[in-house]
C-alpha cells in the first residue's frame, strides 16, 4: 500500500468514526428523546441515564436539579394534585461554572406506571416528545440559565399517587461529553379531593370542579347546561362518553344540569 493510499484509507475511516460519534456528543443539545429516541428520565423501565461514560460522565460539575409542580394562581409548589386540574411545571438545573443546561422528565401513575395526565404548552427551549408510548418533556436546546417550564393536566380521579422522574445535565460547552455533570431527581404527588361540593356516586356521570375547570366523566353522550346560582344559563354543550375538561368563565358557586341522552337528568351544585 502506498503512503497516499494509506492516508486516504485512514482519513476516510476517521471521517466515518467522527460521523458515528457526533450523535452521541450532540444528543443532549436538542434533547435525548428527539435525537436518540431514548427515555433517560430514570423512571422504571427507562434507558440508562446520562451519567454513564457513553454520554455525560460526572466530571467538573455537581449540579442541583429541582422539579416543581405549581399552582397557576399562586405560583407555589404543590404536593397534592386535584384530578383534571392544570398546573405549571418548572425544572431548574444549576451548577457554578456550567455554560449550558438540559433536562428530560416524565410523569407516571405509581400503581401501573402508565402516563400520568398530559403535558402541554412547552415554554422556551422546551419540547414534548414520546418514546415507546411514554410521554416526555425535555429541553429543545441547551439553555442558560437552566430554567425550563411547561404545563401539566393532572390525571383523572382515582389515579392515585403520581411520580415525576427527571434527569439533568450541566455542560461546559465544549461540544463533547467530557467534563459535564449529571443528576437525577423524582418527586411524588398524592391525589387530593376535587373541589366538587355535590356528587351522585354510582351514576353514569361524575363531575369535578376546581379553579375554573369542569372535568366530566360520562359513560354516555350527554347535554350539559351550566347556570349561575341566580339561574342565568352561561353554557350549553353536548359531550361524548369518556373524559371531558371544560374551562368555565365564572368564580364562586354554579349549578350544572346534565341530561343523559335517553336517561335521567342530574343536578350538581359546584364550587369553582
Amino acid at each position: 500500500m502506498t503512503s497516499k493510499t494509506f492516508f486516504r484509507t485512514h482519513r476516510t475511516t476517521g471521517i466515518l468514526l467522527l460521523i458515528a460519534v457526533l450523535p452521541l456528543l450532540m444528543a443532549h443539545h436538542n434533547g435525548v428523546a428527539e435525537e436518540q429516541d431514548k427515555d433517560r428520565t430514570g423512571a422504571p423501565g427507562s434507558d440508562p441515564p446520562c451519567s454513564n461514560t457513553l454520554c455525560h460522565d460526572d466530571g467538573s460539575f455537581s449540579p442541583t436539579f429541582t422539579i416543581e409542580v405549581l399552582d397557576l394562581d399562586t405560583d407555589e409548589a404543590i404536593s397534592e394534585y386535584v384530578p383534571g386540574q392544570v398546573y405549571g411545571l418548572r425544572f431548574t438545573v444549576a451548577a457554578p461554572g456550567a455554560l449550558r443546561f438540559g433536562f428530560q422528565a416524565t410523569a407516571l401513575i405509581d400503581s401501573d406506571l402508565s402516563n400520568a395526565g398530559t403535558f402541554q404548552n412547552p415554554g422556551v427551549k422546551v419540547q414534548l416528545e414520546g418514546v415507546d408510548g411514554r410521554h416526555i418533556v425535555e429541553h429543545s436546546n441547551g439553555a442558560f440559565p437552566g430554567i425550563f417550564e411547561a404545563e401539566w393536566i393532572a390525571p383523572e380521579a382515582a389515579s392515585g399517587d403520581v411520580t415525576f422522574y427527571g434527569s439533568s445535565v450541566a455542560a461546559n460547552g465544549n461540544q463533547e461529553s467530557s467534563g459535564d455533570g449529571y443528576v437525577g431527581q423524582s418527586i411524588t404527588l398524592t391525589e387530593g379531593e376535587p373541589d366538587n361540593i355535590d356528587s351522585h356516586p354510582g351514576q353514569a356521570i361524575q363531575v369535578y370542579a376546581s379553579n375554573g375547570f369542569l372535568t366530566i366523566h360520562s359513560t354516555h353522550s350527554a347535554e350539559i347546561t351550566l347556570y349561575t346560582v341566580s339561574g342565568q344559563s352561561i353554557m350549553l354543550k353536548r359531550i361524548d362518553s369518556g373524559r371531558t375538561t371544560i374551562p368555565v368563565g365564572i368564580q364562586g358557586i354554579g349549578v350544572l344540569e346534565c341530561r343523559l341522552h335517553g336517561g335521567n337528568t342530574l343536578i350538581y351544585k359546584l364550587l369553582f
